[in-house]
């Protein structure tokens, strides 16, 4: 395996290329995977829920949302906005019902789609 100190200054694309980025067909899995996952969360999440709040915006980070993913090394963080709220207060004091929704909902996704990449629900 030729190493990066041993790669010439015009070589370092193609070694980037072919040794730490992941290929076109996993990124647009994961791509894929993470469009689905979105709008589940958009059009299920909070459905017939006791408290009247729904799903404005899913945003999309860590290195699969940023484009910045490495071969074997990529996540996806996705922060849920929920809107009609009327304070930062009614917020906290929902939060645990709103995030065992959401982890509800997406258990439902993975069940229900068939995705080409595994994605784990992961709690902080």
């Amino acid at each position: 395996m030729k190493k990066l100190r041993k790669t010439r200054a015009n070589q370092l694309d193609k070694f980037f290329k072919d040794r730490l980025l992941p290929d076109k067909d996993f990124r647009a899995q994961v791509n894929e995977a993470i469009h689905i996952i979105c709008s589940f969360l958009k059009e299920r999440c909070f459905r017939g829920a006791s408290h009247p709040v729904r799903v404005s915006q899913v945003v999309k980070g860590g290195s699969s949302g940023k484009g910045t993913t490495l071969k074997g090394l990529s996540d996806a963080d996705l922060v849920v906005f929920v809107a009609s709220l009327t304070s930062f207060q009614e917020q906290l004091q929902h939060r645990r019902g709103f995030i065992k929704e959401i982890r509800r909902q997406l258990d439902a996704c993975q069940r229900e789609e068939t995705f080409e990449v595994e994605f784990e629900v992961q709690k902080w």
